[in-house]
């Protein structure tokens, strides 16, 4: 690709317009930290105070707007982010002397999408806790470090306060440190490029946007969560997360012991690649560089469409809706215990003790099953969930098994319903 005076490092009009949404995404990114500082004071990160202090949060006049701001803030701080990334990327932008632009983007749209991932769970509603489970399942989920990452996640066995005290820990000071640290890079990248000088109107357009859009769209906030909530795993995909739950979908239907690959190694790949830009532009010609973008995107976009499945409304109630729980028509059918020891046996050719807990077996991807055999008596129920999770929970980041003949789904449900201490 040549890159003649309008190229995104070349000086031109082109180079102008990126250095202008730049310093519009650094001077947002402002924006929220300042934001930030002024909510932490009134919100409470405890189980019984959490939920009501954000109630009262968005019950407020200016501090109400001010909390509408700092999460449309962060939303749209993605969308204009991953865009600027993307025609950066299509027009060679990261090579030199952009290279401290380019990293101080990919550190900060990084950064801000840890805070809306983590900011998430800080109302303690229960959509945000049940997605706090859901996502510290699919983090268990990877290869040897699966257990270490979950119970770090949640700082136990299931989402609690500890969990809430941790992800709060991280959201104020660990990811907004890296933020700032980016700003200043950001800021010092665009202040060496003097023949470069953005256009104020660009600039100052992301908060302007944010600003309005606080003023007319609520929140995403939801009922407090229960007890119920902490190890339950009903609620759908937020919008910025919904492509990695295609992805983990996608690498499923090869087996679930792929599921690591959509969920964490695709992703690892594409941070890498985008970090080594500058270095590997040395090596390959542009054209090839926008080629391998291109599939990573596609990749993401067509495993979102295929198989994420619907999206939680990004504003308003998300309140999950709760699977029922089937009872049996009639007396209660006795255990069949042959078949429940057929079906232990499929429980672990099948991988399923690699994900769930029961009996011996300690899993880190998925809920506890021990028990399962009070809320879920009726084998029907069980064996419809098992073939095609999504036909029952929509959101379940559980993989089919269509596979699996009559037997082999009646004998697991006799051995998961099978009545534990």
């Amino acid at each position: 690709m040549n890159r003649g005076p309008q190229a995104a490092g070349g000086g031109g009009r082109l180079d102008r317009f990126v250095a202008s949404l730049m310093l519009g995404l650094l001077i947002l990114a402002a924006g929220l930290i300042v934001s930030g500082l002024l909510l932490h004071g009134r919100y409470v990160p405890t189980v019984a105070g959490a939920h009501s202090s954000v109630a009262a949060l968005h019950e407020g006049g200016l501090i109400g707007w001010i909390a509408r701001f700092h999460e449309w803030g962060t939303a749209l701080f993605l969308l204009v982010g991953g865009g600027l990334i993307g025609l950066i990327v299509f027009t060679s932008g990261y090579k030199s002397p952009n290279e401290w632009r380019w990293w101080s983007l990919v550190a900060l749209v990084a950064a801000v999408f840890g805070l809306q991932v983590t900011g998430h769970l800080l109302p303690f509603d229960r959509h945000g806790v049940q997605t706090a489970a859901i996502e510290a399942g699919v983090g268990g989920r990877i290869p040897f470090l699966g257990s270490t990452i979950r119970e770090a996640m949640l700082q136990g066995a299931e989402v609690s306060g500890s969990t809430l005290e941790a992800w709060y820990l991280v959201h104020r000071w660990l990811l907004p440190l890296v933020v700032v640290a980016a700003v200043i890079s950001g800021i010092v990248a665009l202040a060496r490029r003097r023949e470069t000088k953005p256009m104020v109107w660009i600039g100052i357009a992301p908060l302007v946007v944010a600003s309005i859009v606080a003023v007319f769209l609520p929140p995403a906030f939801g009922s407090a969560a229960s007890q119920a909530d902490f190890a339950a795993y009903n609620a759908l995909p937020n919008w910025y997360t919904w492509p990695l739950h295609g992805a983990l979908k996608l690498t499923e239907r090869i087996g679930p012991a792929w599921s690591w690959i959509g969920v964490a190694l695709v992703p690892g790949l594409l941070i890498g690649f985008l970090a080594a830009l500058p270095w590997i532009a040395r090596k390959l010609a542009p054209f090839f560089i926008g080629t391998i973008f291109t599939l990573f995107i596609g990749f993401f976009a067509t495993a979102g469409v295929l198989c994420a499945g619907a999206i939680a409304s990004p504003f308003g109630n998300q309140d999950p809706v709760a699977v029922p729980i089937e009872e049996p028509s009639g007396a209660l059918q006795p255990i069949r215990v042959e078949l429940a020891s057929e079906g232990e046996r499929i429980f672990t050719r099948e991988g399923c003790s690699g994900c769930h807990t029961l009996d011996q077996f300690t899993g880190t991807g998925g809920p506890n099953l021990n028990r399962e055999f009070v809320k879920r008596p009726n084998p029907q129920w069980l064996i419809r969930f098992i073939k095609d999770p999504s036909s029952v929970r929509p959101s379940s980041t559980m993989p089919s098994f269509p596979h699996l003949s009559r037997t082999d789904l009646e004998a697991l449900a006799e051995y998961i319903r099978k009545p534990r201490p």
